[in-house]
């Protein structure tokens, strides 16, 4: 137990900066006594795992603050629920954003406020504070969220079942050897079957099986215009490796029964994966809450973690496929919007530790490495397989260097993906018309810049 708890502090020593927690400014201006003020303060992060901890804390040291936290659920659906609150005016002073999507989305459609001035105010750069990729939380010279997370993709993996099988949880890896792995560990028919790797309907993306080949975000950049699409084969590949593994394997989750069982968030593909159904499970760093509680998923069984699989196996760079998320914004009608600010900056800052001892990795320049690390490993030693969770933040020769993408149209982007996507993998049209739909398509968005 000693040794996996080591082993996961120096892996997290390696991912995080090493430096002091908050500065004695933050903590000055976050223990202020305030006014009488409500704050209303939605996400979708189960109260009990980090969220209720950080507003008790909050409340406590700012006593003339009441901060109230609403949850939603991460999913179509539940976006949706939050963006016809925010549209109706409801009170909503600061709201969690997952994924650049639905923050871009917010952004353009004018539902979050503008806090510019109060990061000026508040001392906070969101570039020195969370590092060089937070810039994209800034449109037109504007900040309008502070992103609070760091997510590293990754294949999590049924150790047991790897273990009777006599297959050695890998450390380096292509996706064909995947599929040969996933291929190996599906059995069984009907509700019983279990599959070799499980996905979910928002990260079914060829473009993520290609990023560590690339140095930079590839989901909506330019890079993806310009004959891209048709031109690049790892992208091909990557669409046919999903498309036999789904309908000649039958290892991964068919794309018809996929959006029949609503596997459409986090939650879903968790409780699934948890259950058995699956010997692997697409995901990343965020899923970390639910594979430690074994309260709300019971199971028998240790997982590890594989990397995101290289597309050949004399590659000569990998990129860690990691990024930041969990935006904070506050809202457009907000009739406190400093005081959000202020509750954002200690929340990402000096609050945060409740959020790490329930899987989120911060993304806080100047947190406390140590501190981060026993957080994490914090009761999941019998859950979770220590050295194969080192592999995957130990350092390689490369970095990930994103380039900005054209976040702009991030959301009409998606939009266009996900429909030439669903016709392929349903059968409605064939890879090429697929290929040369999506370059069409991107290219005409792009060519509005």
């Amino acid at each position: 137990m000693e040794t996996r708890r080591t082993v996961f502090r120096i892996a997290m020593a390696l991912l995080l900066s090493a430096a002091s927690l908050a500065s004695a400014t933050g903590r000055q201006e976050a223990g202020r006594t305030a006014a009488k003020v409500k704050l209303v303060f939605w996400g979708a992060i189960a109260e009990e795992k980090g969220p209720g901890e950080i507003v008790a804390a909050y409340m406590k040291e700012n006593p003339g603050v009441t901060v109230e936290y609403a949850t939603y659920v991460n999913n179509d659906q539940g976006n949706v629920k939050l963006d016809t609150a925010l549209l109706a005016g409801e009170k909503i002073d600061v709201f969690t954003t997952y994924g650049t999507t639905f923050r871009e989305r917010r952004v353009n459609a004018r539902l979050t406020a503008d806090i510019t001035a109060a990061c000026r105010k508040l001392d906070i750069d969101v570039v020195r504070d969370f590092g060089a990729d937070a810039a994209d939380n800034i449109v037109d010279g504007k900040v309008y969220s502070i992103p609070t997370t760091m997510l590293v993709n990754l294949i999590a993996v049924n150790k047991d079942m790897f273990d009777r099988a006599g297959i050695p949880i890998p450390k380096d890896w292509t996706w064909d050897q995947l599929a040969a792995v996933a291929a190996k560990l599906t059995r069984g028919e009907g509700a019983s079957k279990v599959y070799g790797i499980l996905r979910d309907y928002n990260n079914m993306f060829p473009q993520a099986m290609v990023a560590t080949k690339l140095d930079k975000t590839a989901d909506f950049s330019e890079d993806l215009s310009r004959g891209t699409w048709t031109e690049n084969k790892d992208l091909r590949r990557a669409f046919q490796i999903l498309h036999d593994m789904m309908y000649k394997d039958k290892s991964l989750i068919a794309y018809e029964d996929m959006l029949a069982q609503k596997m459409t968030d986090s939650n879903t593909l968790a409780t699934a994966f948890l259950s058995g159904r699956g010997a692997m499970m697409f995901t990343g760093s965020y899923m970390l809450r639910n594979l430690k509680d074994a309260t709300a998923f019971p199971r028998d069984f240790v997982i590890g973690f594989a990397p995101i699989p290289k597309m050949d196996a004399d590659q000569k760079v990998y990129y860690r496929d990691s990024s930041h998320n969990d935006f904070m914004m506050v809202g457009a009608r907000s009739d406190v919007p400093e005081e959000s600010v202020r509750f954002i900056q200690w929340y990402a800052t000096v609050g945060y530790g409740p959020m790490i001892k329930g899987g989120r990795l911060p993304l806080y320049a100047k947190y406390d490495s140590r501190k981060a690390s026993e957080l994490i490993t914090f009761g999941a030693e019998k859950l979770l397989d220590g050295p194969s969770f080192a592999s995957i933040l130990a350092p390689t020769p490369y970095q990930q260097k994103p380039k900005p993408g054209t976040t702009k149209y991030a959301a009409v982007l998606d939009k266009v993906y996900r429909e030439e996507q669903e016709a392929y993998f349903l059968g409605k049209q064939d890879l090429d018309a697929t290929l040369r739909n999506l370059q069409k398509r991107y290219d005409e968005v792009l060519k509005q810049k």
